[in-house]
Formats: C-alpha cells, sequence, structure tokens
C-alpha cells in the first residue's frame, strides 16, 4: 500500500495494476501475499518458493562441511570473500554481454578460482588462496546432491528458472 502511495506521489496519479514478482523467499513471500493480502495485487508471480525448509538447511549446512571450522586449513577467512568476487565478476561478468557488475545467469559462469592461489614461495597469505581453500571454493561454487543423487533445491531451482 505504502507503495502505491509513493507511485502515486511520484508519477501523480493513480496505478492501474499492481504485480508482485518474486523468486526464493520472495516467492514464498509472494504466496504468503496472496493468502493474507489477496486485493493487494493483480497479479502474483512466485518463483521458485522457498519452502522445503529441511532441504534449505541442508544447503546451508552445507557450507560448514565445505569449510570446517576458523583453524583448519580449508578455511576461507571473510577478508578473501571481496576478492573472490571482484575475480568472478572477472571470469564471467560479460558473459551476458554487458559489463554491468551483474551476472544476468550464474549457471553460465564456471568460476575457476586458481588465479588467486599464492605462489609456492609466498610469505603473505593473506592476499592469496592457499591450494586447500581453492579447493574449498570449488566445492562451495560446486552442485550439490542428496543423498539420492538427485540435485540439490538450489541447483534444482537454477535449472526450473532456465
Amino acid at each position: 500500500m505504502v507503495g502505491k502511495q509513493i507511485s502515486r506521489a511520484f508519477y501523480q496519479k493513480t496505478h492501474t495494476s499492481s504485480c508482485y514478482f518474486g523468486c526464493f523467499t520472495g516467492g514464498r513471500q509472494g504466496l504468503r501475499s496472496t493468502q493474507d493480502f489477496p486485493e493487494d495485487f493483480d497479479g502474483i508471480v512466485a518463483r521458485s518458493t522457498a519452502f522445503a525448509f529441511n532441504n534449505l538447511t541442508s544447503r546451508s549446512g552445507h557450507f560448514f562441511t565445505a569449510t570446517r571450522p576458523t583453524n583448519a586449513s580449508t578455511f576461507v577467512p571473510a577478508e578473501m570473500w571481496p576478492a573472490i568476487h571482484a575475480d568472478i565478476l572477472k571470469q564471467c561478468d560479460t558473459l551476458d554481454g554487458a559489463a554491468d557488475g551483474i551476472l544476468e545467469d550464474p549457471s553460465l559462469c564456471t568460476y575457476r578460482p586458481e588465479g588467486l592461489l599464492c605462489a609456492p614461495s609466498a610469505t603473505n597469505t593473506t592476499s592469496w588462496l592457499t591450494a586447500p581453500q581453492i579447493s574449498t571454493v570449488h566445492k562451495i561454487f560446486s552442485p550439490t546432491y542428496g543423498p539420492d543423487g538427485s540435485p540439490s533445491l538450489i541447483l534444482a531451482c537454477s535449472q526450473a528458472a532456465n
């Protein structure tokens, strides 16, 4: 309702239609909006509605098994993730034809973190990744599969969206 008021104030006219689009948690919010506020929207697109909480929790738990505790050689410290992010953009940002800092379709990106591997003779490893950390980054960006071999919810949703 507030968004409609803001639009009316900005455009000096009343809206002609009101649509909601959401995916994952936003999709779940869209489903909930149809139940609680059916008059608020003319249409709701609720994709990949994140309501399979057991699968979502297992996916989140996957990161601990990939990284292990903070004192493990496989652990990637928080201060390295901006460099990894920049490296991902360097490798994959233009796959959609635009260098805009957005991966339009992350499934097109086959990220290779080896460019951040520190030299064997390096003494400063705070700006680079070690070989065990490279392995961790590979695990984090690789699809996960359930015990029965089926793709995880995240992989299944990205495949369904395509």
